[in-house]
């Protein structure tokens, strides 16, 4: 197995890295800030025969992370950072203690050279090793990698890991095992690693140090830092935060004035994150900065209230404005409802679960938005009247249900798959496909990234990275282990679906490619190409078997026969070829169509090719003579893609007729159509800029927002 696939295998948590897209608005320190403590870590850091562990340890809010991003990317300058794992509870993995040596030791074999090989043969010889207890992870991954390079010779080189926020870590018990396995990692002859951990002062963190002899660590309390310096920092950083608002939103040169800095850095020490939640609520685009701060300043609470209630509660005063005396009772009543329950549980409620929690309400108001638009009042009314049973908002709304029904009708319990919106892109979808199964869907977009979902749940499974630009197409093979994908960049990609690595980056084409898909076998992918060329390659080693060279302009459109003989392509010249993939010559030419082809489709035995043009027209061709079949002009202006039925009824097998029925799901204009009937009636704001994919009577529509939806459709009513 590649070395790369088999480290895949380790489930690291990539979101854990300092660097993380996650963490995209965590930022580092602000030059000038942070001065004497950054000095500190860095002679440690430089001192090889110093302390294992460097532990800085400080309050909620103090401005650790912002601390540890830093430290990483000095670290990582230098040539010297190993790892990084940012703890998170209630970030799935991000707070699992067990994935933590895993995700360390995958980092590792990129960071040391020579150090993958070892951690490689680990893995093969104990395959499940990301499922063993930690102690075992960290004897197998870490201690004896680095002993495997013990070099009498070598001088001794010391690499750093940064571990944030420990205290995060889902079970208290787990964090005493870390630490005391932390000080082994000094033992290596030819190469040590020593960790920089942050953490709040907290019991079993207090208790794991304990454990510790005193010359394995060296602590900083960063919440007993000198007052002054402290005042220096925030200072610093206000000033910073406060100039970027002021040219932003082109306020007076003075402001804020050193009177209001000096009042806001005096209420703000010794917490940074209420610096920063000032700032950020000063940069709301809804508000007015200038405003904005001088009602917060003015207020005579803020003064006398505690640290918590000084950051938050000009927030939600600035939301409860302008209402009047029962809305604003309202408000708060709803304030209290959500968050109490979260305040009340014994441990903070996990994001998954939180985000659970308001699906049911996103649901509601995507699934009753017109009725908001068209009749307003009715929102509740017909709203509730047809919600699931069991919804969150229908059970808390029930008693505002009009009294005049009395019998309601039957619905069911739960909203059920039928619909799901996946939010993930950060950039327009430009291309979605169904596993052969329907359980997982794929999405490539501008953004540069490839995504698969559940259907079912709406879970994001996987983001694949890679591409260095668009990624225009995307196709499952037929058994679901790999995604290929074609990009703007000129490369078409192999991943793999299960441990999210890249296999395969076949590279040959010299212009974008628009459209990718596997042969039944799945080891060949073809790919078409704006070089006017579709190209034959091997899944496994990479190489380009085929160049299949005829059409004259763009192909925008590839696709296997089911027995893999053949592929066909369709072209902005007008055309669709079919292709002999073995010696790549060229079967035949399809000629009729009066605008580029859009999408090509073999039938089930092989025997037909259907071919979609620009201007709505859909042709079907026998595969073997090239004779045209059946010439469908009555769609109206647009068409995206079809797909043939699993039975095999097609022209020409049967009964010789075609007709719309012949197809599941045709986009026709502004509407789907099922099986020949007009069943779903797409707003203005879904017609337009989508890519699409069908999978039996599942339908997935991506859009520019980076929206994906999915929308099931029952055939047993038609």
């Amino acid at each position: 197995m590649d070395r790369r696939m088999l480290l895949e295998t380790l489930h690291p948590v990539k979101e854990a890295s300092f660097d993380s897209y996650i963490d995209g608005d965590g930022g580092e320190c602000i030059q000038g800030t942070r001065i004497e403590l950054l000095t500190e870590v860095a002679e440690w850091g430089d001192s090889p025969s110093r302390e294992c562990i460097f532990w800085l340890n400080g309050m909620a809010g103090t401005g650790k992370s912002t601390i540890s991003r830093t430290v990483a990317a000095s670290f990582r300058r230098a040539s010297i950072l190993g790892a990084s794992f940012f703890f998170r509870r209630g970030a799935g993995d991000q707070g699992n203690a067990k994935r933590l040596f895993p995700t360390i030791a995958w980092q590792l074999a990129s960071s040391v050279p020579g150090l993958a090989s070892s951690i490689k043969r680990t893995v093969e010889n104990k395959p499940d090793i990301a499922a063993k207890t930690i102690r075992e992870q960290f004897n197998e991954l870490l201690l004896q990698p680095l002993n495997d390079r013990d070099h009498p010779k070598q001088q001794k080189k010391c690499f750093m890991i940064v571990i944030d926020a420990l205290d995060e870590c889902e079970e208290e018990r787990d964090i005493g095992t870390i630490l005391r396995l932390l000080p082994k990692a000094k033992e290596s002859k030819s190469i040590s690693l020593r960790f920089f951990l942050t953490s709040r002062p907290e019991l079993p963190t207090i208790l794991g140090f304990r454990e510790l002899q005193e010359r394995d660590h060296h602590d900083l309390i960063l919440h007993e830092i000198p007052e002054p310096v402290i005042t220096r920092d925030i200072s610093l950083f206000l000033g910073h935060r406060l100039s970027k608002i002021r040219e932003k939103r082109s306020l007076p040169r003075d402001w804020p004035g050193e009177h209001r800095l000096k009042s806001l850095v005096i209420i703000a020490i010794p917490l940074f994150i209420f610096a920063a939640t000032v700032c950020r609520f000063l940069e709301d685009l809804r508000w007015s900065p200038e405003e904005r701060l001088d009602e917060f300043l003015s207020d005579p609470a803020i003064k006398s209230a505690s640290q918590m209630d000084r950051t938050y509660l000009p927030i939600l005063n600035q939301l409860l404005k302008g209402q009047d005396k029962i809305e604003s009772s309202k408000l708060k009543e709803e304030l209290h409802e959500v968050i109490g329950v979260i305040v009340f549980l014994a441990r903070p409620l996990p994001i998954n679960a939180l985000t659970t929690f308001i699906d049911d309400a996103r649901k509601f108001i995507d699934r009753y938005t017109h009725i908001a638009n068209l009749a307003p009042l009715q929102l509740y009314c017909a709203g509730l009247v047809f919600s699931p049973m069991n919804t969150v908002v229908r059970k808390t709304f029930e008693e505002d249900r009009s009294v005049l029904i009395h019998a309601l009708p039957y619905v069911r319990g739960s909203w059920g798959s039928e619909l799901q919106t996946l939010r993930g892109h950060s950039n327009s979808v430009l291309s979605v496909a169904f596993s052969l199964d329907g359980k997982v869907v794929a999405s490539s977009s501008d953004d540069k990234t490839v995504k698969l979902w559940d259907t079912k749940t709406g879970a994001e499974l996987q983001t694949f990275k890679g591409h260095l630009s668009s990624v225009a197409s995307v196709a499952f093979s037929p058994g679901g282990q790999m995604v290929a994908s074609g990009s703007d960049d000129n490369t078409v990609k192999v991943w793999d679906t299960k441990a999210g690595a890249e296999l395969q980056t076949p590279n040959g084409h010299s212009s974008l490619v628009s459209s990718v898909a596997f042969s039944p076998d799945r080891q060949v992918v073809a790919s078409g190409s704006y070089d006017n060329t579709v190209r034959l390659w091997d899944t496994r080693t990479g190489a380009e078997l085929q160049t299949l060279k005829g059409h004259s302009s763009w192909v925008r459109s590839v696709a296997f026969s089911p027995d893999g003989q053949m592929v066909a392509s369709g072209s902005d010249d007008n055309t669709v070829k079919v292709w002999d993939t073995k010696t790549g010559a060229e079967l035949q030419t399809l000629k009729g169509h009066s605008s580029w082809i859009t999408s090509v489709a073999f039938s089930p035995d092989g025997q037909v090719v259907v071919s979609i043009s620009h201007n709505s027209t859909i042709m079907l061709w026998n595969t073997m003579t090239g004779v045209e079949l059946q010439n469908l002009k009555d769609h109206s202006p647009w068409v995206g893609s079809v797909a043939f039925s699993p039975d095999g009824q097609v022209p020409g097998s049967h009964d010789d007729t075609a007709t719309k029925q012949n197809f599941q799901l045709i986009k026709s204009d502004d509407w789907v159509e099922f099986e020949g009937e007009k069943v779903l009636w797409l707003p203005s704001d879904y017609r337009d800029d989508f890519s699409s994919a069908m999978s039996d009577a599942n339908l997935a529509l991506g859009y520019p927002d980076g929206k994906v939806f999915i929308i099931g459709f029952n055939r047993r009513i038609f």
